[in-house]
């Protein structure tokens, strides 16, 4: 299964160096760094920050489990927190928000091929 990103790694790889060394010569803070799953919800508790996190969507909706065998990549906006529900959006719902249980987001987050892939993205406050 890891056989068709063997085929395409050398060019991507090439292509995601390159505009990571751009984004790092802008205003863009970049850090490689292991996110955990208490960390990323004080992140999103404080309102300051989005992340957009790649998810096993097999782990994201139990229908999806049926529906594929193996890895299925999938990006998600994770918007806040509320207790130990996690609010996103996913741009492949027609729902404007969705909620999902904090440690089901760490599986589908941290699930083999997703590499833990995430992005925060500060947001301007109120006023």
């Amino acid at each position: 299964r890891l056989a068709f990103y063997s085929r395409e790694l050398g060019t991507d790889s090439g292509r995601v160096s390159a505009l990571f060394s751009r984004a790092a010569a802008g205003e863009v803070a970049l850090r490689r760094a292991v996110v955990g799953r208490d960390a990323l919800l004080e992140v999103l508790r404080t309102g300051r920050c989005l992340a957009i996190a790649l998810v096993d969507l097999r782990l994201l909706r139990r229908s999806a489990l049926s529906a594929a065998r193996s890895y299925t990549g999938h990006y998600v906006v994770l918007v806040g927190v509320e207790g130990a529900r996690v609010r996103y959006r996913d741009p492949a719902e027609k729902a404007a928000e969705l909620w999902i249980h904090k440690d089901d987001l760490h599986r589908a987050r941290t699930a083999h091929g997703t590499d833990e892939d995430l992005l925060l993205v500060a947001v301007a406050g109120p006023g």
